[in-house]
Formats: C-alpha cells, sequence, structure tokens
C-alpha cells in the first residue's frame, strides 16, 4: 500500500513539474518573472493548472498517508497532519481561480488567496517529519530531503518578502517556481524514500 501511494504521488509531482513547465511556452503573456503560476488560470489553460495544484495536493496528501505507519513520533506525526492540511489547500488552490489583476475582489479569489498560505504550512511539516526518527531513517537519501527541508524554509521565507513588502522589484513569480521546485524535490525525495522502504520491507 505505502510503495503504491510513493508511486502515486511521485507521479503527480512531476506531471505538476512538466505541466508548470510547458505553461512557461503555452501562456507566454503570463510572466513568470512577476506572476506566480496560479494565473495560468487565467488563461485557456486554466484546466491544466487547475488539475496540476490538484495533484500537487494529492501528492502530498498522499505521501503522509504513507509515512503515517513508519512514523512513530508524535512530533512527525504533527508533521504529516501539516502536509495532509497544505495538501488539501493546494487542491483548494486549484479549485478556486485567483483574480485577474486590479479585478474587483470575488469569493473565488478569496478563498484562493486564503488556501495560498498553505505556504506556512509546508515548511514546518517537512522539518517535523526530517526531525522525526522513522524506520525509513537509514534510507540513502535521508541526508538530502533534510537539507531540503531547511531549503523549503528558506524559499518559504523568501517567497514572501517578494510576494509582500519586496514586491515592487517584480521577481515574485520568479521567487515562488524556486519555491515550487524545491517543494516538489522534497516530496520526490521522500516518495522515493517510501517507496525504498517498502522495496526492502518486501525483500527481508
Amino acid at each position: 500500500m505505502n510503495r503504491a501511494l510513493a508511486y502515486f504521488s511521485i507521479s503527480a509531482t512531476l506531471f505538476f513539474l512538466a505541466a508548470v513547465f510547458m505553461l512557461l511556452f503555452l501562456a507566454p503573456e503570463v510572466d513568470p518573472m512577476h506572476s506566480g503560476i496560479s494565473f495560468y488560470a487565467l488563461t485557456k489553460y486554466a484546466p491544466v493548472i487547475d488539475l496540476a495544484l490538484a495533484l500537487i495536493g494529492l501528492a502530498g496528501i498522499s505521501l503522509g498517508i504513507a509515512l503515517w505507519s513508519l512514523t512513530p513520533t508524535i512530533g512527525g506525526r504533527i508533521g504529516i497532519v501539516l502536509l495532509v492540511a497544505w495538501g488539501c489547500a493546494s487542491i483548494l488552490a486549484g479549485a478556486y481561480p485567483v483574480d485577474a489583476p486590479d479585478a474587483a475582489p470575488t469569493r473565488s479569489g478569496s478563498i484562493h488567496n486564503m488556501a495560498g498560505l498553505n505556504f506556512l504550512l509546508i515548511f514546518p511539516a517537512a522539518l517535523l517529519i526530517e526531525a522525526t526518527r522513522s524506520s525509513i531513517a537509514r534510507s540513502g537519501w535521508i541526508t538530502s530531503s533534510y537539507w531540503l527541508a531547511w531549503l523549503l524554509l528558506i524559499t518559504a521565507i523568501l517567497l514572501f518578502i517578494f510576494n509582500g513588502p519586496l514586491s515592487s522589484l517584480g521577481i515574485g513569480g520568479l521567487v515562488q517556481r524556486l519555491y515550487w521546485l524545491v517543494l516538489a524535490s522534497w516530496i520526490l525525495l521522500k516518495a522515493q524514500q517510501v517507496h525504498h522502504a517498502g522495496v526492502i520491507s518486501t525483500t527481508m
């Protein structure tokens, strides 16, 4: 079961990365330096980014479910709950598109903006999960995922800074894409650890 969840998490995350990369070329009207990936929902490729956000959310939920039985500590399980909550919020962000710039606020845009605050959930989730002594702690990728969790914290801070106080610099979209790249890399690596642990358990 855990191996299947890990495989789904990997596949969904790879789809997300491929979709965001392709949209750079399919929707050039969205400036990747200034605008976040949510603004692809305002183009004719809205279904693509909506599906991508839903899948990356499901990837996080699947990973959390797979990690639960492998994580014995309270702190680690709190991290898993935060990871699942982040995944649910990502799905919500895809279901409710962002408002167009300078447009009157809508309920959809307000829900999207609230769901977009889920970056405040994912970095403590990753750090708590990495801090725990789970049954996959001896995996060969454990050190890399640990440092990716700390890099995720850094990119989350930068995401807030360059889409908040320093948004006038016009690089918020680039910083957000960096954040997504680090986050997707952490999910991929963590799912690989779970899959690897499942392979070992079936051969012992």
